[in-house]
């Protein structure tokens, strides 16, 4: 989703004459738009991934399978405002198998894809400055002296800030598989400690710099333990990694104020922990209530630092944390058995998951369920500063909610007078300073307020505010007992008088030919 709610869903097609990736487009408070797929999209495509920037623009990258010899990444772009695809184009090696792309896109559209070369087990990167900048060649980032070869990336990039990418390596030692990062000029840096292998590992970046990664690490035959690593702004040294807590498959998000969040899949159920900012090292995790059984956890954190995890327990399953509250509220959000659910968060902290069900009987099928957190947004607000005492002055609002109807609006005048509607008019009765709040409550109860301070002068002139009916008011007119003096009007110099308003009531200089 873009911050304001906009949302996309990208589906793989695998077959029939469409190919794929498509998309369904959801504006705010809309509905969603139909199918559309990318130009030439004719073979099948694999693993999309998308990301979408502040000003409403995804960034969409896909494998498609060229031939026997060759599997290709392609990207393209797709807008959120008008539903258009941009004609898409190709990241990769056209001549190997390139497999497995992973991308990140900041605020500013700034984006970072990498992926795995299956052909020669290395590890591929490319970037891109800007919504509409062109992609740098792609280049090997992953063979160096520690290891053979290279899989997995991770990538994750915040505003004004390099991306950080983290991978898996097999060492040359033979000893294991080790997380290993590097950034754009830096030699690889290895984070993940010597012995059992270290998989999967996980990204996340602050706007500060700060960087953090999670891992599984193998403690057993049939355990695993979750690490982590912190990279400090300044130094862009990671941190020695620590245990987290025994678990796997582990996703970790950052917010604005650089508070990490780490989701992972244990015995006892989904559980996170938090890593504050300015520290390396994580608080105690808990338990999500009602998460027993769940695996394949995918985490999403807005940047005012409201989460939402969903898991897959047969059913999908979710979970939020609203922003400032340290508790969770959860439940199943489909019926039928699920795939590994994706999700999304909004500035707002409305969340949107995805999966593909498979009900018996029927065609799999992919479904959405949104999770509404918030108020109406209050747009096109209209409070005017001041007004004249017994005078009607017109309040308006346009409150549009991103996933339930707008149920009422109110407002409170601050005189003990109130009235209801997007579009209303009061006079007050006497002068003085009064607050106005307007309150736009959605279906579900959700309420989003704000509030204005109006100044209420006297009465105005007993002609009311535009005495001589030239249809400029006393504010602005230079004298508003003449209706031939008034801003534009023609400027006779030497005659004594100033017609255009322009000379602080003094004759001068004709103002306009």
């Amino acid at each position: 989703m873009s911050p304001r709610g906009d949302a996309v869903v990208v589906l793989a097609q695998l077959s029939g004459l469409r190919g794929g990736p498509c998309a369904r487009v959801r504006p705010v408070g809309g509905d969603w738009q139909p199918t559309t797929c990318v130009p030439g999209g004719a073979a099948p495509s694999d693993d999309p991934q998308v990301a979408v920037d502040a000003q409403g623009e995804a960034t969409v990258v896909w494998e498609r399978r060229v031939d026997a010899d060759s599997t290709v990444i392609y990207v393209a772009g797709l807008s959120l405002a008008t539903g258009m695809w941009s004609d898409p184009a190709v990241l990769s090696d056209v001549r190997e198998h390139q497999r497995g792309p992973r991308l990140a896109v900041n605020a500013a559209g700034d984006a970072v894809v990498a992926w795995t070369n299956t052909t020669d087990t290395n590890a591929i990167v490319t970037s891109r400055a800007g919504a509409h900048g062109s992609w740098t060649s792609p280049r090997d980032f992953g063979f160096d002296l520690a290891v053979v070869e290279t899989s997995n990336p991770s990538v994750a990039i915040a505003a004004h800030q390099a991306a950080v990418v983290v991978w898996e390596g097999r060492q040359r030692s033979g000893q294991g598989r080790i997380i290993r990062s590097r950034t754009r000029a830096g030699a690889g840096q290895t984070i993940s400690d010597a012995g059992q292998d270290a998989t999967n590992p996980a990204a996340a970046q602050s706007p500060d710099g700060r960087a953090v990664a999670a891992w599984q690490q193998q403690a057993g035959a049939t355990t695993s333990v979750v690490r982590v690593a912190v990279r400090a702004p300044v130094s862009g040294l990671w941190q020695p990694s620590q245990d987290l807590d025994v678990g796997q498959d582990a996703q970790v998000a950052t917010d604005a104020q650089g508070n990490a969040t780490i989701a992972f899949a244990a015995r006892a159920g989904i559980r996170v922990a938090r890593i504050p900012s300015g520290s390396s090292t994580p608080l105690p995790a808990e338990t999500i209530p009602g998460s027993s059984g769940g695996t394949l956890p995918r985490l999403a954190v807005n940047a005012a630092g409201a989460a939402v995890v969903v898991w897959k327990a047969n059913t999908a399953h979710g979970a939020v944390r609203p922003a400032g509250s340290a508790g969770w509220s959860s439940g199943a959000i489909s019926l039928n058995t699920a795939t590994t659910p994706a999700v999304t968060i909004d500035a707002f902290g409305d969340a949107l998951s995805t999966w593909t069900d498979h009900p018996i009987g029927v065609v799999s099928r992919v479904q959405a369920a949104a999770f509404d957190a918030s108020g109406p947004q209050l747009n096109a607000l209209e409070m005017p500063p001041s007004t004249h005492a017994g005078v009607p002055v017109t309040f308006a609002v346009a409150p549009l909610d991103v996933w339930s109807r707008v149920a009422s609006t109110v407002w409170s005048f601050g005189d003990g007078a109130s009235a209801a509607g997007t579009s209303v008019s009061h006079a007050f009765a006497a002068a003085g300073t009064y607050p106005v709040t307007v309150t736009s409550t959605d279906a579900l109860g959700n309420t989003s307020s704000d509030a204005r301070v109006i100044g209420v002068v006297g009465p105005p002139p007993p002609c009311g505010p535009d005495c001589d009916g030239d249809l400029y008011p006393a504010s602005v007119d230079c004298d508003d007992n003449r209706a031939a003096l008034h801003p534009g009007a023609d400027d006779t110099p030497g005659d004594g008088v100033d017609q255009d308003c322009v000379d602080g009531g003094r004759d001068g200089p004709r103002s306009r030919q």
